[in-house]
């Protein structure tokens, strides 16, 4: 993930399902996941450093949910998203990246 705020903490959240929830918890951004939402994809809160971005290397065999890690099936479509620190004009806050969507073969 590129272009985040520098120095940034966030994680990264999965889920099955696409959505639209507008500004969740009070973040600047959109929420494109539904329940049930898994976090820290990779098991990890990560920091965007100097350069604004953050690397994982997700595991297939590992995927977070809220009941536990899973194993993806082929043929299965799942959601990504990136959930990070975010100062607004409002203060200290939270934003979330572009969701990404992936068919696993």
């Amino acid at each position: 993930m590129r272009d985040l705020p520098l120095s940034a903490f966030g994680y990264f959240l999965t889920s099955r399902q696409q959505g639209l929830i507008m500004n969740p918890g009070g973040s600047q951004g959109i929420l494109c996941l539904l329940p049930p939402i898994g976090r820290a994809v990779g098991g990890s809160i990560l920091n965007s450093g100097t350069l604004g971005t953050v690397f994982i290397a997700a595991s297939v065999n590992n995927v977070p949910t809220p009941t536990g890690p899973v194993t993806v099936t082929p043929g299965e479509t799942w959601n990504f998203q990136y959930w990070h620190r975010d100062a607004g004009a409002t203060g200290a806050t939270s934003n979330l990246s572009d969701a990404v969507s992936i068919l696993f073969q």
